[in-house]
């Protein structure tokens, strides 16, 4: 019964529309309309953001070792932040001089202020690295990518000059109206090789110790405090790190007792050059 029913009331909608075809064209073009509208107004992202409830922390200790990091940062920092409420799960990557820690908040909770709050654990940590540099604590989904274009770049040439290329390409970029952000995928950390002769340590009676902390008391680059004065605050710092293989290489290791000085590029071979990473870019 109910079955011929929705039947008969079908076959009537049907007649009606047969017998009325400017309405039912009418009503196509609304339905199309319609759809055409939501399309435009619906969001769209290459790579759509998932983690709201993400907050990243991320701390960098040039010249260090991933076990060097883990122990001087990362655990330090997660001991400090581990008990904060609000907090559901923490996840912690070491890669090369860098310490990034994930935290997962619960979802009742407000992600600015527990920014706030993990800033103000972060900050209170007694004892970390001097030579650690500023340690960020950023929403998770600001490191989203929405590529919108791709520009490969590739040639008949090194790595290392290719980055240069990539460098100064991102720098031009990043200026052009309307572009908010450009990133480099293939980006490798600048390194500085430095192979010292074994005859020239003999001849000069160094060792490889002697060459390092020599390196590393000459290429410096530490705060210096805070001036403060009626118009404002000055900050001092020491710049006074070796940035290539030239400014390297002049670095004095050892005064010698005729009164010359030794310098870098006199005992080693040194290469400006890029760290060392398994890494694969296929382009067309």
């Amino acid at each position: 019964m109910s079955g011929s029913q929705s039947a008969a009331r079908l076959g009537g909608l049907l007649a009606w529309f047969a017998g009325n075809p400017v309405a039912a064209n009418l009503l196509m073009l609304l339905i199309l309309a319609g759809g055409v509208i939501g399309m435009l107004d619906v969001d769209k992202e290459v790579f759509p953001r998932f983690s709201p409830h993400q907050i990243e922390i991320t701390a960098v200790f040039p010249g260090a070792g991933p076990s060097e990091v883990e122990e001087a940062v990362c655990i330090p920092i997660e001991e400090a932040v581990h008990d904060l409420p609000g907090i559901k799960h923490l996840h912690g990557e070491i890669q090369g001089d860098t310490c990034t820690l994930a935290v997962e908040i619960m979802p009742d909770r407000d992600r600015e202020q527990m920014m706030a709050l993990l800033r103000a654990r972060v900050q209170a940590i007694p004892r970390l690295p001097k030579q650690l540099e500023k340690i960020d604590v950023l929403p998770a989904d600001r490191k989203d990518d929405d590529g919108v274009i791709w520009v490969a770049l590739h040639g008949d040439t090194d790595a290392f000059k290719l980055q240069q290329f990539g460098d100064r390409i991102q720098q031009q970029l990043s200026t052009i109206p309307g572009v908010s952000r450009v990133r480099n995928y293939g980006e490798r950390n600048y390194e500085i090789d430095i192979e010292v002769a074994p005859e020239q340590m003999r001849k000069y009676q160094l060792t490889l110790d002697d060459v390092t902390q020599a390196v590393r008391a000459a290429s410096v680059d530490l705060p210096g405090g805070l001036v403060r004065n009626p118009d404002g605050e000055l900050l001092l710092r020491v710049a006074g790190r070796a940035k290539d293989a030239d400014a390297v290489g002049a670095l004095v290791i050892k005064t010698l007792p005729d009164g010359n000085r030794l310098r870098l590029d006199q005992i080693a071979t040194i290469r400006d050059g890029l760290e060392e990473r398994l890494y694969d870019w296929r382009h067309n």
